[in-house]
């Protein structure tokens, strides 16, 4: 007469399936690195990113503020020819936008380092400033400035103020697309100003 032998013990998960890194040769990864795969990531959620922030030297914190009034003037040039000019409320609510978003990041530390008496540069003006007589010349020459100002204070930002940086950023991409459209309307409205004339 046959005796049932014993079952045997089932193995444990851990036992039964090798980790798929054995099974394809492969080492696995190093604690550290999935450790760093696991975390979320800082741009994640609506948090800030936090970097390693150095103090400016005043020279840096005049050369933010000036940029940051420069941008903000040359946004409001644009702002208000096509509030009046070209009466493009839609335009306008977008170049708002821009310029009150750049006036929060204008802290008050860099208006205090402002200094016009001792800038060399203050009231510096150009013949070209003399060459545009039509408001179009006007708003593109704006739009530049807006955009040159822009690219500084996301150059020197970087190391001190990161948030500004990226907004600086942020806003002069923008302002390449809504030139375009700010000289399609401008060129519009000169259309339909020649034929008033007419």
């Amino acid at each position: 007469m046959l005796r049932p032998q014993p079952m045997k013990a089932a193995m444990p998960p851990s036992s039964r399936i090798p980790e798929i890194s054995t099974i394809i040769g492969m080492s696995p990864p190093p604690k550290s690195m999935a450790t760093h795969l696991e975390s979320p990531s800082p741009y994640a959620g609506s948090a800030p990113v936090t970097a390693a922030l150095t103090t400016p030297e005043p020279a840096v914190l005049r050369l933010l503020d000036a940029n940051l009034d420069r941008a903000r003037e040359g946004l409001r040039v644009l702002e208000d020819w096509c509030r009046f000019g070209l009466d493009r409320q839609d335009l306008v609510a977008r170049l708002k936008d821009l310029r009150q978003r750049l006036g929060r990041c204008h802290l008050p530390a860099y208006k205090a380092a402002r200094h016009t008496a001792s800038d060399g540069g203050a009231g510096l003006a150009h013949p070209a400033q003399a060459e545009r007589p039509q408001p179009a010349q006007v708003v593109a020459a704006n739009a530049g400035r807006a955009q040159e100002a822009l690219r500084v204070l996301e150059e020197f930002g970087r190391a001190s103020d990161p948030l500004l940086a990226a907004e600086a950023a942020a806003i002069r991409y923008a302002l390449y697309d809504l030139e375009v459209d700010l000289m399609r309307a401008c060129g519009a409205a000169a259309g339909r100003r020649e034929q008033l004339l007419r």
